[in-house]
């Protein structure tokens, strides 16, 4: 059974878990987080979070399809070559198979209806 619920953002807690820095100007922390609320979706043993609504789009979209293009983004500067991931690769790999996706977008399709209402 999916779980729903909005958490309030932890700053220090983000940044331990990112292996961000504190930054400091004038003695007065400076933060470029700008969403205070986190969405969170709790299905397959995994927990989703989101910094917004779109973001669980993203993911709904994701989601409904069966097929996925290449996992890598090839960018092309000044020729240098050189490769990034894209943010669902690091995605467990049991939540994408056929027999946990329709629960996970399920479950984020019912979580964007009831996030819609807060």
């Amino acid at each position: 059974m999916p779980k729903y619920w909005t958490e309030k953002l932890n700053i220090e807690k983000w940044r331990i878990q990112h292996g961000g820095k504190i930054r400091e100007l004038d003695g007065k922390l400076i933060d470029n987080l700008v969403c205070p609320i986190i969405y969170c979706v709790e299905v397959c043993k995994f927990t989703f979070r989101f910094s917004s609504k779109e973001e669980i789009i993203e993911y709904i979209d994701y989601f409904s399809s069966k097929n996925h293009s290449s996992t890598r983004i090839f960018f092309n500067r000044n020729d240098d070559h050189y490769d990034a991931q894209t943010k669902f690769t690091r995605l467990p790999a049991g939540l994408n198979s056929n027999h946990n996706r329709p629960k996970v977008l399920k479950a984020l399709e019912k979580a964007i209806v009831e996030f819609r209402k807060i």
